[in-house]
Protein backbone atom coordinates (compact mmCIF):
# COMPACT_ATOMS: atom_id res chain seq x y z
CA UNK A 1 0.00 0.00 0.00
CA UNK A 2 1.43 3.23 -0.90
CA UNK A 3 1.47 5.85 1.93
CA UNK A 4 -0.87 8.87 1.44
CA UNK A 5 0.14 12.45 -0.06
CA UNK A 6 1.67 14.47 2.43
CA UNK A 7 1.99 11.26 5.27
CA UNK A 8 5.34 10.70 6.66
CA UNK A 9 8.11 9.95 4.41
CA UNK A 10 8.92 6.09 3.75
CA UNK A 11 11.48 4.79 6.23
CA UNK A 12 14.17 3.97 4.01
CA UNK A 13 14.12 8.26 3.45
CA UNK A 14 14.09 8.50 7.16
CA UNK A 15 17.30 6.50 8.01
CA UNK A 16 18.65 7.99 5.46
CA UNK A 17 18.12 11.86 6.86
CA UNK A 18 19.02 10.56 10.21
CA UNK A 19 22.26 8.96 9.05
CA UNK A 20 22.85 12.45 7.91
CA UNK A 21 21.82 14.07 10.79
CA UNK A 22 23.98 11.86 13.42
CA UNK A 23 27.07 12.18 10.32
CA UNK A 24 26.96 15.95 10.53
CA UNK A 25 26.86 15.95 14.47
CA UNK A 26 29.70 13.15 14.36
CA UNK A 27 31.68 15.61 12.66
CA UNK A 28 30.72 19.04 14.40
CA UNK A 29 32.22 16.59 17.43
CA UNK A 30 34.85 15.57 15.90
CA UNK A 31 35.98 18.94 14.60
CA UNK A 32 35.23 20.88 18.04
CA UNK A 33 37.47 17.48 20.17
CA UNK A 34 39.83 17.46 17.45
CA UNK A 35 40.20 21.65 18.12
CA UNK A 36 40.60 21.16 21.88
CA UNK A 37 43.20 18.63 21.49
CA UNK A 38 45.25 21.11 18.98
CA UNK A 39 45.16 23.65 21.87
CA UNK A 40 46.37 21.50 24.41
CA UNK A 41 49.04 20.51 22.39
CA UNK A 42 50.02 24.20 21.56
CA UNK A 43 50.03 25.24 25.22
CA UNK A 44 51.99 22.03 25.92
CA UNK A 45 54.45 22.01 23.00
CA UNK A 46 54.64 25.24 21.74
CA UNK A 47 57.46 27.84 22.13
CA UNK A 48 56.79 29.63 25.40
CA UNK A 49 59.70 31.73 24.17
CA UNK A 50 60.38 33.11 21.19
CA UNK A 51 63.91 33.98 21.49
CA UNK A 52 64.62 30.04 21.89
CA UNK A 53 65.69 28.10 19.43
CA UNK A 54 62.22 25.25 20.48
CA UNK A 55 62.22 25.32 24.01
CA UNK A 56 60.17 22.25 24.10
CA UNK A 57 62.31 19.74 22.87
CA UNK A 58 62.76 16.16 21.71
CA UNK A 59 60.86 12.93 24.16
CA UNK A 60 64.69 12.13 25.11
CA UNK A 61 64.87 15.81 26.58
CA UNK A 62 61.06 15.39 27.99
CA UNK A 63 62.04 12.55 29.76
CA UNK A 64 64.95 13.66 31.31
CA UNK A 65 62.99 16.90 32.42
CA UNK A 66 60.21 15.21 34.62
CA UNK A 67 63.19 13.31 36.03
CA UNK A 68 63.82 16.53 37.31
CA UNK A 69 60.93 17.97 37.68
CA UNK A 70 60.01 14.95 40.27
CA UNK A 71 63.53 15.75 42.28
CA UNK A 72 62.48 20.03 42.04
CA UNK A 73 58.89 18.91 43.65
CA UNK A 74 60.68 15.99 46.27
CA UNK A 75 63.05 18.78 47.22
CA UNK A 76 60.55 21.26 47.70
CA UNK A 77 60.79 21.36 51.51
CA UNK A 78 64.06 23.35 50.96
CA UNK A 79 68.02 23.31 49.71
CA UNK A 80 71.13 24.36 51.02
CA UNK A 81 71.66 25.61 47.65
CA UNK A 82 70.28 24.88 44.03
CA UNK A 83 72.09 24.72 40.84
CA UNK A 84 70.54 25.45 37.48
CA UNK A 85 71.92 25.14 34.16
CA UNK A 86 73.45 23.88 30.96
CA UNK A 87 75.65 20.91 30.02
CA UNK A 88 78.45 22.20 32.34
CA UNK A 89 76.34 21.88 35.69
CA UNK A 90 74.56 18.51 34.59
CA UNK A 91 77.94 17.50 34.66
CA UNK A 92 78.04 17.77 38.34
CA UNK A 93 75.24 14.85 37.65
CA UNK A 94 78.01 12.93 35.87
CA UNK A 95 75.00 12.67 32.97
CA UNK A 96 74.51 14.34 29.59
CA UNK A 97 70.42 15.00 28.93
CA UNK A 98 70.62 12.28 31.50
CA UNK A 99 72.41 9.97 30.28
CA UNK A 100 75.47 8.10 32.06
CA UNK A 101 76.68 7.42 28.56
CA UNK A 102 78.69 10.65 28.53
CA UNK A 103 81.61 11.51 26.86
CA UNK A 104 85.02 10.57 29.38
CA UNK A 105 86.26 13.87 29.45
CA UNK A 106 82.71 15.35 30.10
CA UNK A 107 81.49 13.74 33.02
CA UNK A 108 84.57 11.49 34.24
CA UNK A 109 85.63 12.33 37.95
CA UNK A 110 83.18 15.59 37.72
CA UNK A 111 80.73 14.13 40.42
CA UNK A 112 83.37 13.05 42.83
CA UNK A 113 84.62 16.58 42.81
CA UNK A 114 81.06 17.84 42.84
CA UNK A 115 80.73 15.89 45.97
CA UNK A 116 83.99 16.82 47.52
CA UNK A 117 82.51 20.28 47.95
CA UNK A 118 79.47 20.36 49.02
CA UNK A 119 78.77 16.46 50.25
CA UNK A 120 77.59 18.12 53.65
CA UNK A 121 74.76 19.90 52.21
CA UNK A 122 71.68 19.15 50.66
CA UNK A 123 71.99 20.28 46.96
CA UNK A 124 70.01 19.37 43.92
CA UNK A 125 71.12 19.87 40.28
CA UNK A 126 68.50 21.33 37.52
CA UNK A 127 70.63 21.12 34.43
CA UNK A 128 70.15 20.01 31.03
CA UNK A 129 72.48 19.79 28.29
CA UNK A 130 72.09 22.66 25.41
CA UNK A 131 69.92 24.68 27.31
CA UNK A 132 69.52 27.94 26.46
CA UNK A 133 68.47 30.82 29.20
CA UNK A 134 64.63 30.46 27.72
CA UNK A 135 64.74 26.32 28.25
CA UNK A 136 65.67 27.04 32.17
CA UNK A 137 62.63 30.05 32.43
CA UNK A 138 60.72 27.69 30.60
CA UNK A 139 61.38 24.48 32.99
CA UNK A 140 61.17 26.47 36.07
CA UNK A 141 57.91 27.77 35.29
CA UNK A 142 56.95 23.82 34.39
CA UNK A 143 57.42 22.85 37.72
CA UNK A 144 61.21 22.85 38.75
CA UNK A 145 60.58 26.78 40.26
CA UNK A 146 58.95 24.92 43.31
CA UNK A 147 62.59 23.98 44.28
CA UNK A 148 63.64 27.21 44.84
CA UNK A 149 60.71 28.36 47.22
CA UNK A 150 62.70 27.19 50.45
CA UNK A 151 66.47 27.35 49.14
CA UNK A 152 69.38 29.23 50.51
CA UNK A 153 70.58 30.09 47.64
CA UNK A 154 70.61 29.16 43.90
CA UNK A 155 73.91 28.98 41.64
CA UNK A 156 73.12 30.14 38.03
CA UNK A 157 75.46 29.24 34.92
CA UNK A 158 74.05 29.67 31.66
CA UNK A 159 74.30 31.42 28.82
CA UNK A 160 76.98 29.46 26.36
CA UNK A 161 74.32 27.89 24.52
CA UNK A 162 72.84 31.37 23.63
CA UNK A 163 75.77 32.87 22.40
CA UNK A 164 76.29 29.69 20.16
CA UNK A 165 72.92 30.72 19.03
CA UNK A 166 73.65 34.51 18.25
CA UNK A 167 76.73 34.23 16.89
CA UNK A 168 74.70 31.78 14.21
CA UNK A 169 72.37 34.04 13.99
CA UNK A 170 74.64 36.56 13.31
CA UNK A 171 77.13 35.24 10.77
CA UNK A 172 73.56 33.25 9.10
CA UNK A 173 74.78 29.75 10.40
CA UNK A 174 77.95 27.73 10.24
CA UNK A 175 77.74 27.39 6.26
CA UNK A 176 81.78 28.92 5.91
CA UNK A 177 84.05 25.38 7.29
CA UNK A 178 86.47 28.16 8.42
CA UNK A 179 85.63 30.04 11.56
CA UNK A 180 83.27 32.95 10.82
CA UNK A 181 84.57 35.88 12.09
CA UNK A 182 82.41 38.16 13.93
CA UNK A 183 83.02 42.01 13.39
CA UNK A 184 83.48 43.77 16.85
CA UNK A 185 79.92 45.70 16.73
CA UNK A 186 77.73 42.78 15.80
CA UNK A 187 79.87 41.49 19.03
CA UNK A 188 78.85 43.80 20.84
CA UNK A 189 75.25 43.84 20.18
CA UNK A 190 75.59 40.01 20.98
CA UNK A 191 76.69 40.80 24.02
CA UNK A 192 73.85 43.12 24.70
CA UNK A 193 71.26 40.80 23.93
CA UNK A 194 73.19 37.98 26.19
CA UNK A 195 73.38 39.75 28.79
CA UNK A 196 69.53 40.71 28.53
CA UNK A 197 68.93 37.15 28.75
CA UNK A 198 70.41 36.05 32.02
CA UNK A 199 69.43 39.19 33.36
CA UNK A 200 65.61 37.87 32.49
CA UNK A 201 66.33 34.61 33.51
CA UNK A 202 68.15 35.63 36.91
CA UNK A 203 64.04 37.44 37.53
CA UNK A 204 62.66 34.19 36.79
CA UNK A 205 64.37 32.74 39.58
CA UNK A 206 63.74 35.52 42.31
CA UNK A 207 60.25 35.08 41.55
CA UNK A 208 60.12 31.82 43.17
CA UNK A 209 62.93 32.45 45.63
CA UNK A 210 62.06 33.34 49.47
CA UNK A 211 62.79 36.98 50.66
CA UNK A 212 66.60 36.45 51.79
CA UNK A 213 68.09 34.08 49.75
CA UNK A 214 70.55 34.86 47.64
CA UNK A 215 71.74 33.92 43.79
CA UNK A 216 75.44 33.58 42.50
CA UNK A 217 75.38 33.90 38.99
CA UNK A 218 78.54 32.67 37.52
CA UNK A 219 80.10 34.52 34.27
CA UNK A 220 80.28 33.06 31.15
CA UNK A 221 83.74 30.77 30.68
CA UNK A 222 86.54 31.28 27.91
CA UNK A 223 85.12 29.20 24.58
CA UNK A 224 87.24 28.74 21.86
CA UNK A 225 86.50 28.39 18.13
CA UNK A 226 86.88 24.23 18.34
CA UNK A 227 85.81 23.81 14.23
CA UNK A 228 89.49 25.86 13.94
CA UNK A 229 93.37 24.70 13.94
CA UNK A 230 93.26 27.18 16.81
CA UNK A 231 90.77 25.90 18.86
CA UNK A 232 92.01 27.14 21.97
CA UNK A 233 92.70 30.19 21.18
CA UNK A 234 92.02 33.51 23.71
CA UNK A 235 91.32 35.67 22.82
CA UNK A 236 89.46 34.90 19.49
CA UNK A 237 87.36 36.72 16.71
CA UNK A 238 84.09 35.27 17.42
CA UNK A 239 83.66 34.74 20.96
CA UNK A 240 85.79 36.52 22.97
CA UNK A 241 84.74 39.97 23.04
CA UNK A 242 80.79 38.85 23.40
CA UNK A 243 81.81 36.70 26.75
CA UNK A 244 84.45 39.39 27.87
CA UNK A 245 81.54 42.49 27.10
CA UNK A 246 78.71 40.21 28.89
CA UNK A 247 80.16 39.48 31.96
CA UNK A 248 81.29 43.15 32.56
CA UNK A 249 77.27 44.10 31.58
CA UNK A 250 76.13 41.63 34.40
CA UNK A 251 78.63 42.47 36.84
CA UNK A 252 77.62 45.82 36.87
CA UNK A 253 74.07 45.34 36.32
CA UNK A 254 74.32 42.99 39.85
CA UNK A 255 77.23 45.36 41.83
CA UNK A 256 74.44 46.82 44.00
CA UNK A 257 71.96 43.98 44.49
CA UNK A 258 72.53 42.81 47.94
CA UNK A 259 70.05 39.45 46.82
CA UNK A 260 72.85 38.45 43.81
CA UNK A 261 76.44 37.75 43.29
CA UNK A 262 78.25 38.09 40.00
CA UNK A 263 81.42 35.92 39.79
CA UNK A 264 83.49 35.95 37.08
CA UNK A 265 85.76 32.77 36.47
CA UNK A 266 87.19 32.89 33.09
CA UNK A 267 90.98 33.93 34.13
CA UNK A 268 90.71 30.73 35.73
CA UNK A 269 90.98 28.84 32.25
CA UNK A 270 93.28 30.37 30.86
CA UNK A 271 97.67 30.22 29.75
CA UNK A 272 97.76 34.15 29.78
CA UNK A 273 101.21 33.99 28.55
CA UNK A 274 100.69 31.60 25.51
CA UNK A 275 97.53 33.30 24.71
CA UNK A 276 95.22 29.85 24.96
CA UNK A 277 92.62 28.31 26.75
CA UNK A 278 94.58 25.54 29.37
CA UNK A 279 93.21 22.21 27.35
CA UNK A 280 93.96 20.27 30.34
CA UNK A 281 90.66 22.13 31.67
CA UNK A 282 88.64 21.94 29.32
CA UNK A 283 89.87 19.28 26.32
CA UNK A 284 87.24 20.77 23.88
CA UNK A 285 87.38 24.29 24.75
CA UNK A 286 84.00 24.36 26.07
CA UNK A 287 83.35 22.07 29.04
CA UNK A 288 85.40 21.83 32.20
CA UNK A 289 87.08 18.78 32.66
CA UNK A 290 86.96 17.61 36.27
CA UNK A 291 90.66 19.58 37.20
CA UNK A 292 88.61 22.36 35.62
CA UNK A 293 85.40 21.86 37.77
CA UNK A 294 87.45 22.15 41.04
CA UNK A 295 88.97 25.51 39.97
CA UNK A 296 85.11 26.81 38.89
CA UNK A 297 83.94 25.60 42.10
CA UNK A 298 86.92 26.72 44.19
CA UNK A 299 85.98 30.37 42.23
CA UNK A 300 82.66 30.48 43.77
CA UNK A 301 83.09 28.95 46.84
CA UNK A 302 84.14 32.19 48.68
CA UNK A 303 80.38 33.79 47.56
CA UNK A 304 78.90 30.47 49.10
CA UNK A 305 81.01 30.91 52.28
CA UNK A 306 79.72 34.57 52.53
CA UNK A 307 76.25 33.62 52.58
CA UNK A 308 76.52 31.28 54.90
CA UNK A 309 76.88 28.06 52.97
CA UNK A 310 79.25 25.56 54.52
CA UNK A 311 81.33 24.31 51.34
CA UNK A 312 84.41 22.31 51.80
CA UNK A 313 86.37 21.71 49.35
CA UNK A 314 89.96 23.31 50.49
CA UNK A 315 93.06 21.92 49.32
CA UNK A 316 93.33 20.45 52.98
CA UNK A 317 89.92 18.72 53.36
Amino acid sequence: MRPASGSAPPLRKMMAAASRLVSLRCKRVLVVATACLLVVYMMHDSNPFPECLGCVRDRKYRSFQSVLLQEAQGAANGSDVVFVGDSITEAFRGSSYGSHECLEYRCAGIPEVFGHFFSRLKTLVLAISGDQTAHVKWRLTAGEGVALRKARAVVLHIGTNDLSQLVSRTVGGWKDPRTPFVPHGEALSIADELAARVQSTVDTLKSYMAPGARIIVVGLLPRGPSYQPSSFAWPNDVYTTAILTANKQLSLQYDEDDSVDFVSCVDVFLVVDDRKINEELMKDSLHPTDKGTKLLLDCIKPSLLQMGVNVSGDSGD
